[in-house]
């Protein structure tokens, strides 16, 4: 199954300009499976969503959402029924605390740690202790910085992140964070012999299994020039 967690439309996301329709159909015409619509401090609600699958058979839709966290990290949460209700900009402690009692039904991942700071710093190393996974790939992670080694482009803080990944015993997930067309299948997860139909199956595939990660080297030439 090949899935990208980490996408904003315009429907939701000011900075997007992406129509949820146009994006279904690109994501099945480029291969993917699932989408994950993760907007800005907001959830899909479940009745659009539904509307929207059922007009594009064979693509799965979920959601999620992504925090700015009062600290200047970005934090995408994927859950089922646990969803909680956090203020825009929320400092971390207040998402500690808003899970606490449904930590196990959530999948949070460090969404591009290091695009502006390539430094692990204090902060950024306490989000990490408490998170599942972190960004090792992306659209926005690549603009930070990339290089091409044996034909697949690697982001130049990828030491920096497996280093990050291990001494955490984090997942690393690869996203499109896409906010336009071109975007959209550029960066996914692989997950071979997988299925997921809900929120909570792809929480608990997130927590067991380490994806690879599927590049479109022709959709990111043209995204990165």
């Amino acid at each position: 199954m090949r899935i990208d967690c980490h996408l904003h439309t315009a429907r939701y996301s000011a900075c997007s300009r992406l129509d949820p329709e146009r994006a279904c159909k690109l994501a099945l015409a480029r291969g993917l499976d699932a989408l994950v619509f993760t907007e800005h401090h907001r959830y899909w609600p479940r009745e659009e969503l539904a509307r929207l699958g059922a007009d594009h058979p064979g693509l799965t839709l979920l959601t999620g959402v992504e925090l700015t966290l009062a600290e200047g990290y970005d934090l995408v949460l994927i859950s089922g029924e646990a969803r909680p209700r956090l203020a825009a900009y929320p400092p971390f402690s207040a998402v500690v605390d808003a899970l606490a009692a449904v930590r196990e039904h959530v999948f949070a991942f460090v969404a591009h740690p290091f695009r502006y700071d390539p430094e692990l710093t204090r902060e950024l190393a306490e989000i990490m202790a408490w998170a599942d996974g972190l960004e090792a790939g992306s659209v926005n992670v690549l603009r930070a910085g990339y290089h091409v080694v044996g034909g697949r482009i690697r982001p130049d803080c990828k030491a920096l992140t497996e280093q990050t990944a291990q001494s955490f015993g984090l997942v690393q997930v690869y996203n499109s964070d896409a906010h336009d067309e071109p975007a959209v299948g550029a960066i996914a997860n692989d997950f071979p012999g997988e299925t997921v139909r809900d929120e909570d199956a792809l929480v608990r595939l997130l927590k067991r299994a380490q994806p690879g990660e599927h590049q479109e080297p022709a959709l990111l030439a043209r995204l990165l020039g």
